[in-house]
């Protein structure tokens, strides 16, 4: 593929240009090794696939994403989903999730979903040095501008947040608040939205309005520890929370909504790229 000026250019997105995409692929191991030690946590195995499709397609995007040239990453990862207890069957079929934020990285990732690209149906992928065949791919959320956000219909009263993936929230660098609290699930997208686009939030005024008028009515999270080395664990909510707005203020509602529909997209807390913070975001 031939490179340009304009593929290296990641500052902030541009409003109108579609730039938002989450896809998914179904995977089922091609062979396995028993003597291999498979990981708990696939995250950090989807980040670097993710990587190796893009460096197929870009070489040099995948170095400036690689290198943290581009912070933050302009793209989010799931572990291996519906994996378990360290093992693997051949005739199990797994789920990848991912992610992506600019128009020039969502613009790859859809060429490397058509038949016979790196990431068409058959091809295999090397997750944790084990190969797997994609069985399907799909887009869930289709490529849409981050201004198409900020259009869509008025939202109601409630907000639902499925947490699919261990959520935490950091201090100082490390994971520390397991509670899907709702001013710290709107702290994390506000701050998303501000580092990835151009549109202007009112954040003083979101921050208040949230404090004082968006209630957690009801939540089945639960905190899970995941251990993704042999000397580090980290701790995270999964589940379901619904959150309520207890005050009529339309302009408030729409932003809220708004970054409920990005969360889709940009995921919640931190380590999204390896697989944490994934989430999916509804009206009740």
């Amino acid at each position: 593929m031939a490179e340009n000026s304009n593929l290296m250019d990641y500052s902030k997105s541009s409003p109108d240009n579609p730039a938002l995409l989450a896809i998914n692929l179904l995977v089922r191991p091609v062979e396995i090794q028993k003597k291999h030690p498979y990981p708990v946590w696939w995250g950090k195995a989807a980040h670097k696939c993710f990587l190796d499709m893009i460096a197929a397609k870009s070489p040099p995007m995948a170095e400036k994403i690689h290198n943290g040239l581009h912070q933050p990453r302009p793209f989010t990862a799931s572990s291996l989903l519906g994996y378990s207890h360290e093992r693997l069957f051949a005739s199990n079929s797994f789920g990848l999730r991912f992610t992506i934020l600019t128009p020039e990285i969502s613009g790859v990732t859809l060429q490397a979903l058509s038949s016979g690209e790196v990431w068409g149906q058959n091809r295999v992928i090397e997750l944790d040095h084990t190969p797997f065949r994609i069985l399907e791919n799909s887009i869930e959320f289709a490529m849409v501008s981050y201004k198409n956000l900020l259009v869509q219909p008025s939202p109601g009263v409630e907000m639902i947040f499925k947490f699919i993936s261990p959520t935490g929230f950091t201090n100082r660098g490390s994971l520390r608040k397991f509670s899907p609290e709702p001013i710290s699930v709107y702290q994390s997208l506000i701050q998303r939205w501000q580092e990835i686009t151009r549109i202007a939030l009112p954040v003083d005024m979101l921050m208040d309005f949230i404090a004082n008028h968006v209630v957690l009515a009801s939540s089945d999270c639960a905190v899970e520890t995941i251990k993704i080395s042999p000397k580090i664990s980290i701790q995270g909510f999964k589940g379901e929370a619904k959150y309520v707005l207890t005050s009529n203020n339309a302009a408030m509602a729409k932003w809220l909504h708004c970054l409920g529909l990005f969360s889709n997209y940009c995921g919640v807390g931190a380590k999204t790229s390896w697989g944490f913070g994934q989430c999916v975001y509804h009206q009740g």
